[in-house]
Formats: C-alpha cells, sequence, structure tokens
C-alpha cells in the first residue's frame, strides 16, 4: 500500500493542492493514497481504514472545510489511535486559512507539529511540508522526475524511520518502585552485614567500650534504614487497582488529570478489558481522559461526590450504554462523551450548569437528550454527529446556542428554539436531514451562516420579525423548501443563502434588503415588496 495518506475536504481548491502534493511526492518515488483516486469502488469506508492500516505517514490538510466533525476527524482518530499504540503511522497537520478552531480537532493534532500554508499556500510552504514527509521517510533529498534513473526503473533508496520511543504511561510507578525497593535492599544488607560483622569481629573476642560504641552506631544505622523505607513507602498509598475486569480508583478530592500520549493514566495498559469502574465516594472530581478508550466498559455509576467530569473523560468508550450522572455534578468537560457510540440516552440533572464543547458529539445511539434548567449556553459541537437523536429539549434557561451545536443530527425531526436564544450561530443545525420544522422565536435577530444548510426535509420557514440579518449558505440545500416568509425587518440576505433550493419557485424580500444575485436559486422569481 501507500506511504502517505493524505486526508482533506473535498473541495475544488483542497483537490487541487492534493494532487500537487501528491505529484511531488510520487515524483521522488514516495506513494500516495488519497480520495476518490484510489477508492476501492464499493467499499468507501474499507478502502480508507486499510489505507490507514498501512500507511507511515498521515498527512492533514486542516481547512475550514475540514474543520468540523466528518471523514477528515473521523480519519485523524483512527490514524491517531493506531499512532496512540506506538504503532505507524506519523501524523503531519497542514493548516491552511485563519479560522477558529473545532477543538477536538486541536486536541488531537496538539502532540504534533502544526505546518501553517497561511490562507493560499505558496511554493516554499508546501515544499518544507514536502521535505518533512520525505525525512520522516527516510528521503534525505528530493530527487526531480528529470534527475532521477527512469532508465533503469531505480527510485531513492528509503529506511523506514523508526518511530521515537514515547515515555512509557507506568514509568512513574516503576521509578517509584525503585525508590521503595532501594531502602527495603538496603535494610537487608545492613542488618546481614551487622550481624556478620558483629559474630565474626567483635563477639570472638571480649567487649570493649570501643566495640560497643560501633554495635550502637551500626545498629542504629539499621534502625534508621529501615524507618526511611517505612515512612518512603507511607507517602506513596495505593490508588488504583485492576482486577477481573474492575478497576477500582481509590482516595480523596480531585483525581489526576491525564493526556493521551505521555501522561497517560497508570491503568492505560488495561483500557481495552475494564469493562466495569469504581470510583472511592471520597472522590471529587473525574481527570482528563480518565477513562478515554475503555472500549468494552458498558455502564458507569458516577459517584455522588462528584462535582466535575474532565475533558475526554469517557471519550471512545464504544460500549458504554448508559451513565447516571449525579445531582452533585456543576460542570462537564470537552468531549467528555464522545464517540460513546452505544450510549442510548442521558439525563443532565439540574445542578449542571455548562456541557463543554463536543461533551457527546458522535454518539450515534442517543435517541433522546434532556438538558436541565441550569445550562444558559450549549457549547458548539456539543451534539454533533448524534444522527440516532429524534428529539431534544431546549430549556427557557438556555440564551446562547453556539456554532454546529447539532450539527449532522439526521434524526432530528422538529426542533423549538425557546424566546431566551437572539442567534442561531453558525452551522447550528447544518446537516439536519430529517428535520421537517422549526420554530424560530421573536427574540431570534440573526440566522448564521449555514445555520440550517443540508436540512433536506425543510418544507417551509417563517422567520419572525426580530431577523435583521440571514447568513451566507443559512438553507442552502434545502431542496424541499417551497415556501419561506422573509419579514420586512431583514436588511441583508447573504450569498447563496438559499442555493440549491431547487422547490421554491418564488419569494418576496422587504424592499431595503440587500442581497446577491446568488442568494437564491436559478429561475426563482424574487420580487421587492412596496
Amino acid at each position: 500500500m501507500a506511504d502517505v495518506f493524505i486526508s482533506y475536504h473535498v473541495s475544488d481548491d483542497a483537490s487541487d493542492l492534493v494532487r500537487r502534493i501528491a505529484d511531488e511526492l510520487e515524483s521522488m518515488g514516495i506513494s500516495c493514497w488519497y480520495a476518490p483516486r484510489d477508492v476501492t469502488p464499493g467499499a468507501f469506508v474499507p478502502s480508507i481504514r486499510k489505507a490507514i492500516d498501512s500507511c507511515n505517514v498521515f498527512l492533514m490538510l486542516w481547512d475550514e472545510g475540514s474543520n468540523r466533525p466528518g471523514y477528515v476527524f473521523h480519519e485523524l482518530v483512527y490514524a491517531f489511535n493506531r499512532y496512540k499504540s506506538k504503532e505507524k503511522p506519523i501524523i503531519i497537520p497542514f493548516k491552511i486559512g485563519d479560522f477558529e478552531e473545532f477543538p477536538d480537532l486541536r486536541f488531537y493534532l496538539s502532540p504534533f507539529h502544526i505546518f501553517h500554508g497561511g490562507k493560499s499556500p505558496q511554493t516554499a510552504q508546501t515544499e518544507d511540508l514536502i521535505a518533512k514527509v520525505s525525512r520522516e521517510l527516510g528521503v534525505s533529498q528530493p530527487v526531480k522526475p528529470e534527475f532521477a534513473n527512469t532508465a533503469q526503473g531505480q527510485t531513492p533508496k528509503r529506511s523506514r524511520r523508526q518511530k521515537p520511543k514515547l515515555a512509557s504511561p507506568l514509568e512513574p510507578l516503576e521509578n517509584v518502585r525503585t525508590v521503595f525497593a532501594l531502602p527495603v535492599m538496603l535494610v537487608i544488607a545492613t542488618i546481614v552485614g551487622l550481624f556478620s560483622f558483629i559474630k565474626e569481629k567483635l563477639l570472638s573476642q571480649p567487649l570493649t567500650s570501643q566495640k560497643r560504641m560501633i554495635i550502637g552506631i551500626l545498629s542504629a544505622a539499621a534502625v534508621l534504614t529501615a524507618a526511611f523505607s517505612v515512612i518512603t513507602t507511607a507517602r506513596s498509598p495505593k490508588t488504583w487497582d485492576f482486577h477481573g475486569g474492575v478497576l477500582t480508583i481509590y482516595g480523596t478530592g480531585d483525581m489526576k488529570n491525564y493526556g493521551l500520549i505521555i501522561t497517560e493514566p497508570p491503568w492505560e495498559k488495561y483500557d481495552g478489558v475494564i469493562t466495569k469502574v469504581v470510583i472511592s465516594d471520597e472522590i471529587t472530581s473525574i481527570g482528563d481522559c480518565a477513562f478515554y478508550d475503555c472500549r468494552n466498559l458498558t455502564s458507569m455509576n458516577i459517584p455522588d461526590g462528584i462535582t466535575y467530569i474532565g475533558k475526554y473523560a469517557f471519550s471512545g468508550c464504544y460500549s458504554l450504554t448508559s451513565v447516571t450522572i449525579p445531582d452533585s455534578v456543576t460542570s462537564i468537560g470537552d468531549s467528555a462523551f464522545s464517540h460513546c457510540e452505544s450510549l442510548t440516552s442521558v439525563n443532565i440533572p439540574d445542578s449542571v450548569t455548562s456541557i463543554g464543547y463536543s461533551a457527546f458529539s458522535n454518539c450515534p445511539s442517543l435517541t433522546s437528550v434532556t438538558i436541565s434548567d441550569s445550562i444558559t449556553e450549549i457549547e458548539s459541537f456539543a451534539f454533533s454527529d448524534c444522527y440516532g437523536l429524534t428529539s431534544v429539549t431546549i430549556p427557557d434557561s438556555v440564551t446562547k446556542i453556539y456554532m454546529s451545536a447539532f450539527q449532522g443530527c439526521s434524526g432530528l425531526t422538529s426542533v423549538t428554539i425557546p424566546d431566551s436564544v437572539t442567534e442561531i450561530d453558525y452551522a447550528t443545525f447544518e446537516g439536519c436531514s430529517g428535520l421537517t420544522s422549526v420554530t424560530i422565536p421573536n427574540s431570534v435577530t440573526s440566522i448564521g451562516r449555514s445555520a440550517f444548510s443540508g436540512c433536506h426535509s425543510l418544507t417551509n420557514v417563517t422567520i419572525p420579525d426580530s431577523v435583521t440579518s440571514i447568513g451566507n449558505f443559512a438553507f442552502r440545500g434545502c431542496y424541499n423548501l417551497a415556501n419561506v416568509t422573509i419579514p420586512d425587518s431583514v436588511i441583508e440576505i447573504g450569498d447563496r443563502a438559499f442555493n440549491g433550493c431547487s422547490s421554491l419557485t418564488s419569494v418576496s424580500v422587504p424592499a431595503t434588503a440587500i442581497y446577491s444575485p446568488s442568494a437564491f436559486p436559478e429561475g426563482t422569481a424574487v420580487t421587492r415588496r412596496a
């Protein structure tokens, strides 16, 4: 298979850049894989998985199109999990453009150097990127086609780059064991030496005051050494235990925060066989990445004393079907339950006041969610790609729904936005293809870019008198949308706002509204009201 897997969001600009990069690498004898060129017909996903499994470098083009949940993100997670298990591939991100970064992407890319290509990558920037790829694959010098010895079919020799050894997650514990072992060994050696010395040198002759002093000094040294060993061991109590699939966490106060690579939790080597977790009642928080990728964990009862669930705490727990969040919890961290593919329902208690970025994203089995009355903001990507979600209750306490909060929830059929919300943000309901009706309250003043883009089942929309602007691509691709009411309050309609709404045959807009010719589909009769 190919040396380099190129991951990107398909667009004209990105596709051109991918072809240029691939052509340059392949001219150097470095094989590349990218879609759709190398996809096996009828086996799209298996082709991607097989290509990532076999590649040595995962090159990701990070632009605004790929900066969200989707194929690029899923490919990155898959490649990262292979990298995390100390296998190939090396991950090389190439960022193009200036945009608000999707936090999940940034999190997975944080261990790696990010190449920046600016808004429009120039030759020098792509050459730096290609040089990096060639170094990772052991190609020391770029070889141009005209200098390659193609007559005899020779290509540059490459040596597979050995991935640097990452720090073992158990090294801190191993170091601690070493520290404990040294005093114990010293005690044993001292006692053995002491008795041997006393027996052979001192007790064989009459005791003198000098001999008594030597025996006293040696005995005191042995006692002090033993005391040091006991004190050192006492300072490091047992904090966890694993037996028969059950992980038990001991201690008091906040759990330590962990990471994905260098600072993994000490029980990380068991993450594939952990089926149950028991947390001591004295623990008050669940640390970041504490149970990340515990893919056989099926259920979780969180103790009543827990107040905070950390970032990525249960992310990737694919078998987790249910979780009980107690009333003591006040905050749920970023991506805390993302990629919990078997999670079917969740009840967020009234004690919770904040839900982090992407907290429940990519939970395809999640069918319903109840959001507490204490929540005032729903963060970006909070429930994105929960395509099994059929209903959601947004309480009146919510004043802000951030970008892409429900993006890709294709099973969602209706939604009621409370009067407390003043703005529908970027791509909030983009790709909710099952959405047939939406109630926009009079409190909303703006409908953001791509807010309802791709909502194919939407047939009519009433925009209230409070709205003053409709963003670019706001209703793009809503091809069943036949009726839309645009009030006199609207002063601006964005570029391609209703592009692809092929059922929209006519529309009436305010006399003073500003819009471009591309705002509506070609052939739609647009009239201005007097």
